[in-house]
């Protein structure tokens, strides 16, 4: 399992280490109010292009046999058009919003950044089917270099040429920055996939099938987007109290605290098929130790990580981001403690969705943001940024204990107690 964490770690850690290099220029260059407006923009496109992200995992899991072309394309087809579809449901539904109210959200200061906006979605959601396509053929280090290597680079590319020709910028500027970014790797993708052949559109549409893809993945992408505005809602509840500054201390305070959960995506990544193998051959005892082993791993690399980044930021953090670490330690040290709880409990995610649990998943998630989020409301007026780390660790409690205590009762094993298991 070492050697698997340090295979998978190279492109998400360089990934991490760009995205570090985009919020320490633009804090260093622009301020901490203009790195709140960044969060801002990022978390709206992802929260709105996610809805239209619909059905890939199925596209990228699919079983099909290479030589049935025919029903390969046309599923690729369906899901396509089902894509195209909630791309312009969600555009004309913030059209009629955005006209009507003349505002939306508090985000938009001009017609300009709406926009960029709702161009960059339906962009950024063909980006993400096309980079899946590749996936499910197997290209998965093509697909990750695009979207974690190549999309944030160009990012940095075009932010550095405005840092070069501004003096200042506003948050108008990040929603172009994005535009341009979905719009240059999105349309290189379809040229390649028209050149090589790699997807043929041949105008079959089939409605059944769109509404199996949509029925089938339903509850997928409500556990996928639950678990994105785990994390979002607290820059929107942060813009609602008008702490803007607060925005950035809490983003930053994540985006470094993240690094301690990584050992788990790793290690799910690498061994969900073998949870699915196992459960095949009914081998479930091998599962419980695949479980505890993650597990363990995850954890013991998570408290290690979490001890090394508090030595680095202090030395770094005021260098780096231009903020003392005084003002984001004690939310900083809540969130690590916060992933160290998801660690510990292992993969029960992806232990109950290759059971089919996902309805479980799903209301548990649900009730665990719900209660996260009206705690938040009001911890976050009082307390800041310690008030969102408390309501993030709260949310993390909730919903480990919940699918632990599920799993004991139907699954004859304590995840509570998993590392005594022999």
């Amino acid at each position: 399992m070492l050697k698997s964490i340090i295979n998978q770690s190279v492109l998400k850690i360089f990934n991490y280490f760009l995205s570090i290099l985009i919020l320490s220029i633009i804090s260093k260059n622009f301020g901490i109010e203009v790195l709140s407006e960044y969060f801002i923009c990022l978390h709206f496109l992802l929260a709105l292009s996610g809805v239209c992200i619909f059905g890939f995992s199925l596209t990228s899991q699919i079983h099909i046999p290479k030589s049935n072309k025919y029903e390969y394309y046309n599923f690729i087809e369906n899901s396509f058009y089902l894509l195209v579809s909630l791309c312009f449901i969600v555009v004309a539904v913030l059209m009629l919003i955005f006209f009507f109210k003349n505002n939306l959200f508090f985000i938009f200061n001009n017609l300009n950044n709406f926009q960029y906006l709702i161009l960059s979605i339906p962009l950024y959601a063909i980006l993400y089917f096309f980079i899946e396509i590749l996936r499910g053929r197997g290209q998965l280090i093509i697909s990750q270099t695009i979207i974690l290597i190549m999309y944030p680079i160009i990012f940095l590319l075009i932010l550095g040429y405005i840092v070069y020709e501004e003096s200042v910028i506003d948050i108008s500027y990040f929603y172009l920055i994005f535009f341009l970014t979905n719009l240059f790797l999105s349309s290189l993708l379809i040229i390649d996939f028209l050149l090589n052949k790699r997807i043929v559109l041949q105008n079959r549409i089939n409605f059944r099938k769109i509404f199996y893809l949509f029925k089938n993945q339903f509850l997928f992408f409500i556990n996928s987007h639950l678990v994105l505005m785990s994390i979002y809602m607290y820059t929107f509840i942060f813009k609602f109290h008008d702490y803007i500054q607060e925005i950035s201390y809490f983003n930053i305070s994540i985006m470094i605290a993240s690094l301690v959960g990584l050992p788990l995506i790793f290690l799910n990544n690498k061994y969900t098929r073998v949870f699915s193998i196992n459960m095949d051959l009914k081998t479930n005892n091998l599962n419980i130790i695949l479980f505890k082993n993650i597990s363990k791993i995850s954890f013991i690399f998570g408290i290690l990580i979490s001890f090394l980044l508090i030595v680095f930021l202090f030395f770094f953090s005021n260098k780096l981001f231009n903020i003392n670490l005084d003002i984001i330690y004690f939310a900083l040290i809540i969130i690590m403690i916060s992933f160290c709880i998801n660690n510990y409990f292992g993969p029960n995610q992806i232990f109950l969705s290759i059971n089919n649990k996902l309805k479980v998943i799903s209301l548990a998630i649900l009730f665990s943001l719900s209660i996260s989020f009206l705690f938040g409301i009001f911890f976050i007026k009082f307390y800041g940024i310690i008030g969102a780390a408390i309501a993030f660790l709260l949310y993390q409690l909730i919903i480990n204990i919940i699918l632990s205590i599920y799993i004991y009762k139907n699954f004859y094993f304590n995840p509570f107690l998993l590392w005594s298991l022999k």
